[in-house]
């Protein structure tokens, strides 16, 4: 039974402490110009889960190649890469990534239409 309440706990933790961190990463200007362009790109809200993962990989790999680009050192793979905590990192950011391209679709759609108003026209 302390072993369900532990888990529990971190399920907690992850939900409520992750999450937050998740959106910390998402804010960033990086964060919020992959999640536009995913946004402007994905046509049908059901491929919202697979626009997450691209836009989540896209995201990591960024933050690995940017310090090379911008001249500021060379480009390294994170030193937690194969730990439980980078993937809680990936996972949260994936989230933060489902619900910031939802709002910028559902924003996508009310200002810019959908395009079949202006063809019946």
């Amino acid at each position: 039974m302390h072993e369900v309440v532990s888990f529990l706990r971190e399920v907690r933790d992850f939900l409520f402490g992750g999450m937050q961190h998740g959106y910390h990463d998402i804010n960033a200007p990086l964060g919020l110009l992959v999640a536009l362009f995913f946004a402007y790109s994905l046509n049908d809200l059901k491929r919202i889960w697979v626009t997450g993962v691209a836009a989540t990989l896209t995201y990591l790999v960024l933050q690995v190649l940017l310090p090379m680009l911008d001249g500021r050192g060379s480009a390294r793979l994170p030193p937690d890469l194969i730990s439980l905590n980078y993937l809680r990192n990936a996972i949260a950011i994936y989230l933060g990534f489902l619900v910031v391209i939802a709002i910028f679709v559902f924003l996508k759609k009310q200002f810019l239409g959908s395009g079949k108003a202006a063809k019946a026209h």
